[in-house]
C-alpha cells in the first residue's frame, strides 16, 4: 500500500510539474530556454532531493543507520559498483529532463510530452525482464499491449505538420533515458536491500544521495552563454523565485516519490501508474484549447495565465484541435487505464 501511495503522489506531481513547466518555459521566465531550465531544476531538484532525503531520514528515525548504509556502500563502491550505477541513474534522469525541456520549447503539448513519459513501461520491461530473467503471465503482455496501443494512437493523433525534427528526438530522448535510469534503480535497489539485510524503503533512502549526486550534473548548462545571462537576469527579478522554487518543489516531489516506489512495487506496473498521469495533463490541455481559441478570436498576440505571464499566442497554437482528435485522444486515454487496470499486480 506504501508503494502505491507513492506512486500515485509521483504521477500526481509530475503532471502538476508538466503543466507548470510549459507555462515556464513558453513565458517570461525561461522565454523558450530549454538550457535554462535544465539548469535550474537540476540545481534546484538535486538541492531540494538532497534536503528532502535528510528529512526522511529524521522523520523515520533512521538517519544515523542510514547514513551509516550509505557510507558502507560507498566504501563497497569498487567492488559492487552500485553507487557509480546509481550516479548514472541520476545522470540519466538529467538527461531525460534536459530532452523534456527541450520538447515544450519546440511547440509540443503537455500531453504529447507526458504521453511519452509514459510510453517508457515498454522499455522498462523489456529491460527488466531482460536483467532479471522473468517468465510473466500472458495476463501482463496482454496489459502491456492494451496500455502501450493506447498511447501510440494518442501520439499519432496528436501529431502535427509542425512537428519538428528536434522535437522527434526529444521526444525519444525522454523515452530511452526515462527508462534506462528507471531499469538501473529497479536493479540496483534490491541488490541493496539484499546485501544489508534492510527494507526496501531503508534501501532506497540509501541509493537517494548518489542518485541526487547524478541528478546534478545538469549544473553543467551553466556552460552555455544563454545560462549564464538568465542566471544574472532572474536574480533581478525576485518575483520569479518564489514561484520557480514552489515548482521545483513539485518536480523533485515526483523523483523522490518514484524511487521510493520503486522498492516497493513491479517497476513495469509502476512506469504504467505514473504514464496514467496524462489523464490530468490532458484535462488542462482541454482548458488551453478553450483559452487559446478564446484569445486567437480576440486577437490577442500575448497573454497570462495567473503567476505565468508574457505567454505568446503562436507558441500555443499547436493546442487548438479539431473535436475528432479530441475525442480520439479520450479513447487513447481510455486503452491506458484499461491495460492498467488489467495488471495483475493490482489486484
Amino acid at each position: 500500500m506504501l508503494g502505491l501511495t507513492m506512486v500515485c503522489l509521483s504521477a500526481i506531481s509530475l503532471a502538476l510539474a508538466e503543466i507548470f513547466d510549459t507555462l515556464m518555459v513558453n513565458g517570461d521566465m525561461y522565454k523558450k530556454s530549454s538550457n535554462a531550465s535544465w539548469f535550474v531544476s537540476s540545481v534546484f531538484g538535486s538541492v531540494l532531493g538532497i534536503s528532502a532525503t535528510i528529512l526522511a531520514w529524521t522523520l523515520t528515525q533512521n538517519i544515523e543507520q542510514t547514513a551509516q548504509f550509505s557510507l558502507t556502500l560507498a566504501n563497497d563502491g569498487l567492488e559492487t559498483f552500485i553507487p557509480f550505477l546509481l550516479i548514472i541513474a541520476g545522470i540519466s534522469a538529467s538527461i531525460t529532463l534536459r530532452c523534456y525541456f527541450q520538447c515544450f520549447a519546440s511547440e509540443t503539448t503537455s500531453t504529447l510530452v507526458g504521453m511519452a513519459i509514459a510510453a517508457t513501461p515498454l522499455l522498462v520491461f523489456g529491460g527488466s525482464s531482460i536483467f532479471n530473467r522473468e517468465i510473466l503471465e500472458v495476463q501482463n503482455y496482454i496489459s502491456l499491449i492494451v496500455a502501450v496501443a493506447g498511447l501510440i494512437l494518442f501520439e499519432y493523433i496528436s501529431n502535427d505538420s509542425r512537428e519538428k525534427a528536434n522535437r522527434r528526438l526529444a521526444l525519444i530522448g525522454v523515452v530511452l533515458f526515462g527508462a534506462l535510469y528507471v531499469v538501473i534503480l529497479d536493479e540496483t535497489i534490491p541488490y541493496i536491500e539484499e546485501e544489508y539485510g534492510i527494507d526496501s524503503v531503508l534501501a532506497s533512502m540509501t541509493a537517494l544521495p548518489y542518485y541526487w549526486f547524478g541528478f546534478a550534473s545538469g549544473f553543467l548548462a551553466i556552460l552555455h552563454k544563454e545560462v549564464r545571462e538568465f542566471v544574472k537576469n532572474i536574480l533581478t527579478k525576485r518575483k520569479y523565485l518564489l514561484t520557480i522554487l514552489a515548482i521545483e518543489v513539485v518536480g523533485m516531489s515526483f523523483y523522490f516519490f518514484e524511487l521510493i516506489g520503486i522498492g516497493e512495487l513491479d517497476v513495469t506496473f509502476l512506469s504504467i501508474v505514473i504514464g496514467s498521469h496524462v489523464i490530468i495533463v490532458w484535462i488542462f490541455d482541454l482548458y488551453m484549447r478553450l483559452k487559446v481559441r478564446r484569445i486567437m478570436k480576440e486577437g490577442l498576440k500575448t497573454f497570462s495565465i495567473k503567476y505565468f505571464t508574457g505567454l505568446q499566442t503562436n507558441d500555443f497554437v499547436h493546442y487548438v484541435t479539431s473535436g475528432k482528435t479530441v475525442l480520439i485522444q479520450f479513447i487513447s486515454i481510455l486503452l491506458v487505464i484499461i491495460g492498467l487496470v488489467l495488471w495483475p499486480s493490482i489486484h
